[in-house]
């Protein structure tokens, strides 16, 4: 197994300028908790801040050299487990088959082989591309025993969760990628609407790693049509919303202007 610290600390220097599909990070069907989450944390914990700042001035002085750094004949592999948290009130009924339908979304959407790739907007079809990135259910747990790759916990704090739901149970993100599926989130956006997932960003890992990771409610995990994974993973690996700071700002990558 790769060591997926090594595996983190990287791709997103990649996807800086790598030449994405359009459909990862386009606004979804239900809100991402990730900015106001990114804010609160931010504010708690000011060394964040300078963690990003370093990381996207180092990415920034390898971006001409990014797409040499993995050729297109290697793919770097991120193993994931999905926490399902629940109680007998508040029950999360995410199985083993929704999670590997889950897994194949990632890996269609993040090598452009979605089956609705071509609804990408024509400005834009010239700049769909393969991330490279696979992603696999962990096929052994941190004590080296066998593992479907997902886990099952009671804990009450399913409920309204936040970052404490992950104090339950996360195995160590420098070889996996953390995934809590909760009944509901305790997050709003700026509007007061409910928030359906949250991740962190690669740098936060830096100050905190035992946060890394990303925090969904079951019914969007769950929702066929949902593609809200695919948008938070976006984040986990780096990238921001394409409207980040309105008209001036964007995602920092150049194949979408700011909207």
């Amino acid at each position: 197994m790769k060591n997926l610290k090594m595996i983190h600390k990287f791709t997103w220097l990649i996807l800086f300028s790598l030449l994405v599909n359009f459909q990862i990070v386009k606004a979804q069907q239900a809100p991402c908790g990730t900015d106001e989450y990114w804010n609160q944390q931010k504010m708690q914990r000011p060394a964040l801040e300078k963690a990003r700042m370093k990381a996207e001035l180092h990415a920034q002085s390898i971006k001409g050299a990014a797409f040499k750094t993995v050729p297109d004949t290697q793919t770097l592999n991120i193993p994931v487990v999905f926490h399902v948290i629940s109680t007998s009130s508040r029950p999360v009924n995410t199985n083993l088959s929704a999670c590997r339908d889950q897994i194949k979304k990632l890996n269609a959407d993040f090598s452009a082989t979605n089956t609705d790739v071509g609804n990408v907007r024509s400005i834009f079809k010239s700049r769909i591309g393969n991330s490279h990135i696979n992603f696999s259910l962990a096929l052994k747990d941190p004590n080296g025993n066998p593992t479907t790759g997902v886990t099952h916990d009671t804990s009450i704090l399913t409920r309204n969760a936040d970052d404490s739901v992950k104090s339950v149970v996360d195995w160590d993100p420098d070889f996996y990628f953390n995934i809590w599926i909760v009944h509901d989130i305790s997050t709003a956006t700026s509007s007061g609407v409910e928030v359906a997932a949250y991740s962190t960003f690669p740098w936060q890992g830096l100050v905190s790693k035992r946060t890394d990771g990303i925090v969904i409610e079951y019914t969007s995990f769950d929702n066929a049509t949902y593609r809200m994974l695919s948008h938070e993973v976006g984040h986990y690996l780096g990238l921001y919303h394409t409207f980040e700071g309105g008209c001036t700002g964007g995602d920092s990558v150049d194949d979408t202007p700011p909207v």
